[in-house]
């Protein structure tokens, strides 16, 4: 998973999901899993059709991904105008797929951050 350091409030924040099968199988039904950070709103228009909110998470279903190749999602978000300064939100997402999976421990996402930049009063 990946995201800008920064945004504005009143702006979207676009995290992208990069899926790699390391084989040997193929996968067919593979999903991505993600919550929907504190203070954020979810923005189906903006993230790939595949991904639909339910309740406090996100979740994209029903990829397909062949052994040695990779697949990815982007996921949106709005941030509030009334988001502080320096704010931070922190994403992270989880892989699952149907076939067998003998590392595990590879389908999570280290957690990425993005910071409420703000302008100073005077735009500079």
């Amino acid at each position: 998973m990946s995201a800008p350091s920064t945004v504005s409030a009143g702006r979207n924040i676009a995290y992208s999901v990069l899926m790699q099968n390391a084989g040997p199988s193929n996968e067919n039904s593979a999903s991505i899993l993600t919550r929907i950070p504190d203070g954020l709103v979810f923005s189906p228009q903006n993230s790939d059709a595949i991904c639909a909110q339910q309740g406090a998470n996100i979740l994209c279903s029903g990829l397909a991904v062949m052994s040695g190749q990779s697949r990815g999602v982007t996921l949106a978000f709005s941030v509030s105008t009334n988001s502080p300064c320096n704010e931070i939100f922190q994403n992270s997402a989880i892989v699952m797929g149907k076939n067998s999976d003998r590392n595990f421990s590879n389908n999570f996402s280290p957690w990425v951050s993005t910071t409420v930049q703000c302008m100073s009063p005077s735009g500079i």
